[in-house]
């Protein structure tokens, strides 16, 4: 996965927006942070000085981080309120379980059932993380994942399907909004922001009924020229860091960490590893002995770097407990 992007269930981009732009843009990352280790930890750990690299955000202000962390774990989500997925009707929870901030390392965790829908999921789109920063409305960053959400990458365009005005305040964090104040302070600079950074172009459609307007839908196309990706990076920024499997170390940075186990230790961490390799890929390469380099390989490096970054966490835990 790139480190400049995440991957993000469609559910997850349909939910009610109740949280603001930097709250979203945080979530992002940390999922982005997260995502390999979905199914096999329950919390994670991000230097704030990642986070401060991919926001933009160059105050050292802890309590604004604080109470945004706060508010991601108070704040209850409606998901998949269009119902493009259709095995998940409803889901509610908070966007995190629970939230630690210690020694300029955020520790966190997802609910178990946000973090079943969130790890590779059937339907999604792949949303930047760096991009948002250059958004000027708070409104731009939802109404353009959900257009990416029905962009056809390989037809260059798509449609949303028809939403009913009431749903799309809600999606767009606008709930009492009425439908003059969504015109001018919602799509109008919306619609600018993603006209003028993005290479999409949308444009909307809506339904009266008399002279009340009840539905809208918005039409998706790309207008970059030909061989330009359809999420451009904005406004790049040093990230020295890699993200996967976590935004804290490079390939080279885990190799000395664990030359630097014990040699009782390094067993238990490969053990560990080899064990957590998928049953079907490891009886894959059992029957396919040439095909260990190509395909258990990487799985298996992963998961010794999932471990150790696992350990050392909880080394300096300890230390700083006791």
């Amino acid at each position: 996965m790139s480190r400049y992007e995440v991957i993000k269930h469609s559910a997850v981009i349909q939910m009610t927006n109740a949280v603001p732009a930097i709250a979203r843009r945080l979530w992002n990352v940390l999922l982005a942070n997260a995502y390999d280790r979905l199914p096999v930890r329950d919390l994670y750990t991000i230097p704030f000085r990642v986070v401060q690299d991919y926001l933009a955000f160059n105050s050292h202000n802890y309590d604004h981080l604080r109470d945004t962390l706060r508010l991601l774990v108070d704040t209850r989500i409606e998901f998949n309120i269009l119902g493009k997925d259709k095995k998940n009707v409803w889901l509610a929870s908070g966007l995190l379980s629970s939230a630690m901030l210690y020694n300029g390392t955020i520790e966190y965790g997802f609910s178990p059932h946000l973090r079943r829908l969130l790890y590779q999921p059937s339907m999604y789109a792949r949303i930047p993380l760096l991009l948002p920063n250059s958004f000027r409305s708070k409104y731009t960053l939802p109404l353009y994942e959900l257009c990416l959400d029905y962009l056809h990458e390989e037809q260059g365009a798509g449609e949303t399907p028809t939403i009913p005005t009431n749903i799309f305040k809600e999606l767009i964090g606008a709930p009492d909004y009425s439908w003059e104040n969504i015109t001018r302070r919602v799509l109008k600079p919306a619609l600018n922001d993603i006209t003028n950074l993005t290479p999409l172009r949308i444009t909307p459609r809506v339904k009266q009924h008399g002279r009340k307007v009840t539905d809208i839908k918005f039409i998706v196309r790309y207008a970059a020229p030909e061989g330009l990706p359809k999420t451009p990076i904005a406004a790049p920024m040093v990230v020295s860091e890699t993200l996967s499997p976590s935004l804290i170390y490079t390939s080279r940075d885990y190799d000395t960490l664990f030359a630097e186990l014990s040699p009782e230790e390094q067993l238990s961490i490969m053990r560990r590893a080899e064990e957590e390799l998928p049953m079907l890929l490891r009886e894959y390469v059992q029957e396919h002995t040439d095909s260990f380099d190509r395909l258990a390989k990487p799985a298996l490096l992963q998961n010794r770097n999932l471990l150790l970054e696992e350990l050392l966490h909880d080394r300096t835990i300890q230390q700083e407990l006791f």
